[in-house]
C-alpha cells in the first residue's frame, strides 16, 4: 500500500526530481533520497505500531490463547531482524518510484510526458493490484468462516443436544453408580439415563484385526444399554433379530467374538452385503462374528476425522455391563439440571468431586483453535480491507487529479456533467473488473488447497466470490464517485489555469 501511494505521488514530485537532476544530482543521489525517505517512514511506522501493539497485549494474549509481549520479548536477534526488515522494505518501497523517475529525461518530466505515462499505465496497474488483494482476502475470510461454521453445525448422525456425559471414574464402585442412576431417574429435570462404554465423540474403544493375510481393519467399539442407544438417537437400518449376548461384552473384552451390530462403512470395508449374517476376521479368517443388524453411519470423533468401521453391542444386563459413561438426557435449563445432578452426586457418594460436560460443549471445544483462527483472520482481514480502502481512495484522488485538465477541455467543448461523471467512473471501474477476473482463479486455487484438509467441507459457491467482488466494486465506486462528482462540477476555467 505504501508503494502504491508513493507511486501515485511520483507524478507530482517528478518536477522536484527533475530540478535536482538539472542542478547536477546523479541517478544514484535520486535513488538514495527515495530509499532513505521510505526507510525513515517504515522505521517510524514500526515504532508507532509497536507502541500500539503493546497497549493491546492483554487482548491479544486472550485471543491467541497464549501470553504474548512486544517489549519484554525484545532481544538483540529480534531487534536485528526488525532492523533488517525495515531496511529491506524501505529499499523496495523507494526503489520502485525512483526507478520510474530516473528512466525519463528531465525535459520529459517538465513537458508532462512522464505524468501521462504514469497516468495511463501505472495508475491502472496499482488500482488493479489493490483490488486483487482485497477480493482474495475477503473471499478467503468468507470461506473460512463458512467452513468453520459448517464443521460446528454439521449433522453428526447422532443426537448431541441436552445430553450430559458423566464419566464413571468419579464413582468409588459399581454399586454407587447403580444407586446414583436410580436416584437420578426420579429428578424432574431428567428425561432418561443410559449406561455405555464410550460415546461417538470420545471414540469409544478401538480394536484392530487382521482381515486375511494382507489386510487390517480397525473398528471403533461402542457398548451400552438400550436407553444409551436411544439417547444418542443412533438409527438402526436393519435388525436380524439376533440376541447380542454372545461373548464377553465387558469394557475390558469389548472386541471378543460374539453378536454385533455394524455400521454401513464396515459393510464397505468388509466387502459384504446388507443381508450377510456373519463375517470372519483373523489372518486365516477363523474368528466368526455374527451380525445382529446394521446401523446408519454416524461421525466418530469430530467432523475433522475420516469415516471408520464401527461395532456396536446392546447389553441390558447390568451385571454384564461395566460402563465408562452415564448419559443423561435433560430438559429445560442446562445450568439448573447440572446443579441438581451435582447435588444428587454429592448426596449419594458422601461428597466427591463431580465432573461432567454436555456433549455439545465437548464438540464446541474441538473447534476452539478453528474459532480462534476465524477471529484472527477476521480482524486482520478487516484491517487489510481498511488499508486497501484508504489506498483506493488515494488512488482515486490521484486519478481524478490527473484527469482535471481533460475534464475541463471536454466541458468547454460541450460535454455534460453526467457524461463526464459516467466516463470517469467507467474508466476507473475497468481495472476493478480486471482485478476480479485475476483474483477469482487465485482465490479458488488457494481455498481448494485449504479445504482439502477437511473430510467434511463446503463447496466453493460462486456467491462467495461475487460478494467479495461486489464489496470491492462498492468501495471503488464510493472512492471515485464523490471525487468524480466534484471534478465534473468544477469550473473548467480554474482547472485549465492549474
Amino acid at each position: 500500500n505504501y508503494i502504491n501511494l508513493t507511486v501515485a505521488q511520483v507524478g507530482f514530485r517528478a518536477r522536484e526530481m527533475a530540478a535536482r537532476q538539472l542542478l547536477g544530482a546523479s541517478c544514484g543521489n535520486i535513488f538514495l533520497k527515495w530509499i532513505l525517505e521510505s526507510t525513515f517512514f517504515c522505521a517510524a511506522a514500526l515504532f508507532i505500531a509497536s507502541c500500539i501493539v503493546e497497549l493491546f497485549v492483554p487482548w491479544a494474549s486472550q485471543l491467541l490463547g497464549t501470553k504474548v509481549s512486544v517489549w519484554d520479548d525484545l532481544s538483540w536477534p529480534i531487534a536485528a531482524g526488525c532492523l533488517l526488515a525495515v531496511v529491506m522494505l524501505g529499499m523496495v518501497s523507494g526503489f520502485v518510484p525512483a526507478l520510474l523517475v530516473v528512466r525519463y529525461q528531465p525535459i520529459d518530466i517538465v513537458r508532462g510526458t512522464f505524468r501521462r505515462h504514469i497516468k495511463t499505465i501505472y495508475g491502472r496497474m496499482l488500482i488493479a493490484l489493490q483490488n486483487v488483494i482485497t477480493i482474495v482476502l475477503l473471499a478467503a475470510s468468507i470461506t473460512i468462516e463458512l467452513q468453520i461454521r459448517h464443521l460446528v453445525n454439521v449433522p453428526l448422525g447422532y443426537e448431541t443436544h441436552d445430553i450430559l456425559d458423566i464419566g464413571t471414574d468419579i464413582f468409588p464402585d459399581r454399586s454407587s453408580i447403580r444407586r446414583f442412576c436410580d436416584e437420578l431417574r426420579s429428578l424432574p429435570e431428567i428425561e432418561a439415563v443410559g449406561l455405555g462404554c464410550g460415546t461417538p465423540h470420545d471414540r469409544g474403544n478401538n480394536n484392530t484385526y487382521q482381515y486375511g493375510p494382507d489386510r487390517m481393519i480397525s473398528f471403533q467399539i461402542f457398548i451400552g444399554d438400550s436407553v444409551y442407544f436411544r439417547i444418542l438417537g443412533l438409527e438402526r437400518l436393519r435388525d436380524n433379530h439376533l440376541a447380542a449376548t454372545t461373548g464377553d461384552a465387558s469394557s475390558e473384552n469389548a472386541g471378543a467374538r460374539g453378536v454385533w451390530y455394524i455400521n454401513q462403512y464396515a459393510l464397505h470395508e468388509l466387502g459384504i452385503t446388507e443381508d450377510t449374517l456373519e463375517f470372519k476376521l483373523g489372518e486365516d479368517l477363523s474368528y466368526p462374528f455374527s451380525i445382529a443388524g446394521i446401523y446408519r453411519d454416524f461421525q466418530v470423533g469430530t467432523a475433522l476425522d475420516t469415516p471408520t468401521s464401527v461395532l456396536l453391542c446392546e447389553v441390558n444386563d447390568p451385571d454384564r455391563l461395566r460402563p465408562w459413561n452415564i448419559l443423561v438426557k435433560t430438559h429445560g435449563d442446562h445450568a439448573a439440571a447440572y446443579r441438581a445432578i451435582e447435588d444428587l452426586f454429592r448426596q449419594t457418594t458422601d461428597g466427591g468431586f463431580f465432573a461432567a460436560r454436555y456433549i455439545t460443549d465437548e464438540i464446541a471445544d474441538d473447534f476452539t483453535a478453528q474459532q480462534r483462527l476465524l477471529h484472527i483472520i477476521g480482524i486482520f482481514t478487516l484491517v487489510a480491507l481498511l488499508i486497501s480502502s484508504l489506498g483506493l481512495f488515494a488512488m482515486a484522488a490521484y486519478y481524478i487529479q490527473q484527469k482535471r485538465q481533460e475534464i475541463a477541455v471536454r466541458r468547454v467543448f460541450g460535454a455534460s456533467r453526467r457524461e463526464m461523471l459516467a466516463q470517469l467512473v467507467r474508466n476507473f471501474m475497468v481495472p476493478v473488473g480486471g482485478a476480479f477476473v485475476i483474483a477469482v482463479p487465485i482465490a479458488v486455487w488457494g481455498l481448494e488447497r485449504w479445504l482439502e484438509e477437511y473430510s467434511m467441507r463446503i463447496a466453493l459457491s460462486p456467491w462467495i466470490f461475487l460478494a467479495a467482488g461486489l464489496f470491492a466494486a462498492v468501495v471503488a465506486l464510493l472512492s471515485i464517485g464523490w471525487q468524480s462528482h466534484r471534478a465534473a462540477n468544477a469550473d473548467p476555467v480554474k482547472s485549465l489555469k492549474n
